[in-house]
């Protein structure tokens, strides 16, 4: 059965504070720039901790004639506070964006480097929020590398729990685990309670996604105790449905109920009520109660739709497609198929991870570069503070110094190779993918303009045929493991089990070699999260659901 909803990383930090300054100064130095409404300025100083969106409204007014060459401290402050609103209240990113980019220019020009970062920190978030995680990527390491120059820990702290889940989605396991170590030390350093039980909840996110569902309730559990000590209704309710969602996969549904029955009176927001109804219908569609997981997706998506989470409600409309086609609704399938692409193509998506990966690579490339810089200048050090020795001596350091350079520069051009090839390798695939997902979704388009049932269906037969052989190509990649499909074991179990897909069949023979998720996620070029949906269907077709017994152990009587 198909996973519609992954456990939630949290990543919601709180907004950075406005800081208010004398009405006097502000309206002085307001009134000098071009095209300044001053009545406009009163009236949103007047508002803005009270009737909010009159506020927001003379805001926007203002800040849209003045002259954009003009900044100030209180120009950036204005730009944070209609940003704030977008993002928090509104949900809507991509004005948050906007807004919090229009500070971000402020504060460069004035020279305030750590609201510069604090801009930057915040505009990663957002981009994250957005989907576009190369973007997140690149402003996050950007702020990263300013609070480092600033000293500041907290912020430093938040950063690394923001590059965690970006690394997590280029399924970098170990760059993500790293930055959640740096973050959970940074908050034990800072007595950050409320760091620590965010820091857990990402270390659960991170075990759920690599199989481990008992460490992750263990670490979800730990994290509720920290959560209700601080009173943080908002983290609270993010693990309460994280718990949920573990126990679901783990078929425990009562107390995956009553876990959402306690997330219920704090899901204040649209983001929390979004993620509360598409939880609730997680839990219905794997208790294949189609209808009322049908009727908590469609408000799931109704609450998402109320600000951006266009990719949240793609992956809400692919589920609803497949619930629809089971039960024979093709109508509404064919509908939920067209929305799903309307909020996020798969062409998009793959743009999005090219950038994404380039990014990644760009960044490890500085890095190691500037590892290699340092090498190269504590060389130079050495050979300077030799020039008192003998000669001899001289001489032979020389014959050392030349030996490390010549090293570090092989060292420096088998990187850079190396990183090239992963990196072409990875966007040929992608591109592939984009291909074949392009011409299906050519011919859903085609599919509009037909009315004939009979050649529809076929149309849609040739788009089935075309995403199955995509997963057949997947099949030449696995080099070794080919011999397998020819031996006792795979005759048994096809024997036995004759309607098992390629694709199952291959994930048997790897588990039977006791691989792990991770090894077979890289050796099928499929995400994690595909191979944990592909073990849970497994179980279901070889009858294991609410069993104890695991698939190796049940493979194994094959053998």
């Amino acid at each position: 059965m198909k996973t519609v909803y992954a456990i939630i990383f949290f990543l919601l930090m709180q907004p950075a504070a406005i800081l208010h300054c004398r009405q006097v100064d502000s309206t002085a130095v307001m009134s000098g720039i071009q095209g300044a409404d001053m009545t406009l300025y009163a009236i949103w100083t007047k508002n803005k901790d009270f009737e909010k969106e009159k506020a927001i409204d003379c805001a926007e007014l203002f800040l849209s004639r003045i002259d954009t060459s003009a900044h100030n401290i209180y120009l950036a402050h204005m730009y944070d506070y209609v940003s704030q609103w977008y993002e928090f209240e509104e949900c809507l990113f991509s004005k948050a964006i906007s807004y919090r980019e229009g500070s971000l220019r402020q504060y460069t020009a004035i020279g305030d480097t750590h609201s510069q970062a604090m801009s930057e920190s915040i505009l990663g978030r957002l981009y994250y929020k957005k989907g576009l995680y190369h973007k997140a990527l690149e402003y996050t390491y950007s702020a990263m590398e300013l609070f480092t120059k600033t000293g500041s820990q907290k912020d430093i702290m938040d950063c690394n729990m923001m590059l965690g889940a970006i690394y997590k989605i280029c399924n970098d396991i170990e760059k993500s685990d790293k930055c959640y170590q740096e973050y959970a030390l940074l908050a034990e350093k800072l007595n950050d309670s409320l760091g620590m039980a965010k820091n857990i909840n990402n270390m659960a996110a991170l075990s759920f996604n690599t199989g481990d569902t008992a460490r992750a309730i263990r670490l979800l559990l730990q994290a509720i105790d920290y959560s209700e000590n601080v009173a943080d209704t908002e983290e609270l309710c993010t693990i309460y449905l994280n718990t949920a969602l573990t126990y679901i996969h783990m078929g425990l549904y009562e107390k995956a109920e009553s876990c959402l029955e306690r997330a219920r009176p704090l899901s204040n927001g649209i983001y929390e009520k979004g993620c509360w109804y598409a939880v609730y219908g997680q839990l219905y569609y794997n208790k294949d109660e189609k209808a009322k997981a049908i009727s908590y997706f469609n408000k799931a998506i109704e609450e998402y739709g109320k600000g951006e989470f266009d990719r949240r409600i793609s992956q809400l409309y692919e589920i609803l497609n497949y619930l629809y086609q089971s039960s024979g609704d093709t109508i509404n399938a064919y509908a939920c198929l067209q929305k799903m692409y309307d909020y996020w193509t798969p062409e998009s998506n793959n743009e999005i991870m090219i950038e994404l990966f380039r990014a990644r690579e760009e960044i490890a490339m500085n890095s190691k570069e500037m590892l290699l810089k340092k090498e190269k200048d504590r060389t130079k050090a050495t050979i300077l503070t030799s020039v008192s020795c003998t000669i001899i001596l001289i001489l032979s350091i020389i014959l050392v110094m030349k030996k490390k350079t010549y090293e570090i520069k092989n060292r420096e051009v088998a990187v850079k190779s190396q990183q090239r090839i992963t990196e072409e390798r990875k966007m040929y695939y992608l591109r592939m993918d984009n291909i074949i997902n392009k011409a299906i979704h050519d011919l859903l388009k085609i599919c509009q303009g037909i009315k004939n049932g009979k050649t529809r269906e076929e149309i849609m037969g040739v788009c089935t045929e075309l995403s199955e052989s995509n997963n057949k190509d997947n099949m030449e990649d696995m080099g070794n493991f080919m011999y397998e499909f020819d031996n006792d074991f795979y005759r048994k179990l096809k024997k036995q089990y004759p309607s098992l897909t390629v694709n199952e069949s291959r994930i048997c023979v790897l588990l039977n070699k006791n691989l792990s998720t991770k090894e077979i996620s890289e050796i099928t070029r499929q995400s994690p999260e595909s191979i944990n949906l592909a073990r849970y269907r497994l179980r279901k077709k070889l009858g294991l659901t609410g069993k104890g017994t695991t698939l190796q152990d049940f493979l194994n009587n094959f053998n």
